[in-house]
C-alpha cells in the first residue's frame, strides 16, 4: 500500500466533500474537485460570478471603507465606557447581594438600569455619529461620576 505526502488542503477536501469509506475502495482523487469546467476554490473575490437559484449573481466589487477610522475608534470608545458601566452596576449589585439585608429595589434599579446600558451597547451603529458622540458623553460621565465618589 502506497502512501501519498500529507497534504491539508486534500485531508480537508475529502472529509467535506468525499463519501469516505475506510474500506478498500478506490483511493480519494488528488487535489480539490472541479465542478463543471472551473477549478474549485474557496475564496470568492468581488466581480465573481456567484451560483445562485435565480441564474448567475455578481459578487459586488467595494469601492470604499464602510467608516473611517476615527468613526471606529470613537465606536469602540463608546462601547469601552458601556462595558465600565455594566461592570460598576454588576459590581453594586454584588455588593448589595452580600449585605445583610439586601435593598431589593435597588438590586432591581441596577438590573434595570444594565439591560438599558447593554441595549444601548447592541443598537448603537459605528456610522451614526451623533449617537455614538453622545453615548460617550453620557457613559464617560456615569463613569467618572462613580470613579470620582470611590
Amino acid at each position: 500500500m502506497s502512501r501519498r505526502p500529507f497534504n491539508l488542503s486534500n485531508a480537508i477536501w475529502r472529509c467535506e466533500f468525499e463519501d469516505y469509506r475506510p474500506i478498500n475502495g478506490p483511493s480519494p482523487p488528488v487535489g480539490p474537485p472541479t465542478l463543471g469546467k472551473r477549478k474549485w476554490r474557496s475564496l470568492r473575490l468581488p466581480g465573481d460570478q456567484l451560483p445562485s437559484l435565480y441564474g448567475k449573481v455578481t459578487a459586488p466589487t467595494p469601492t470604499a471603507p464602510l467608516w473611517t477610522q476615527d468613526q471606529a475608534i470613537a465606536y469602540e470608545a463608546a462601547l469601552e465606557a458601556i462595558n465600565d458601566v455594566i461592570a460598576g452596576y454588576s459590581e453594586q449589585i454584588a455588593l448589595e447581594h452580600g449585605r445583610v439585608v439586601p435593598n431589593t429595589a435597588r438590586i432591581a434599579w441596577l438590573e434595570m438600569r444594565t439591560d438599558q446600558a447593554s441595549a444601548t451597547g447592541h443598537a448603537l451603529n459605528v456610522m451614526d455619529d451623533e449617537n455614538v458622540r453622545q453615548t460617550l458623553l453620557e457613559y464617560s460621565a456615569i463613569v467618572r461620576a462613580r470613579d470620582g465618589a470611590g
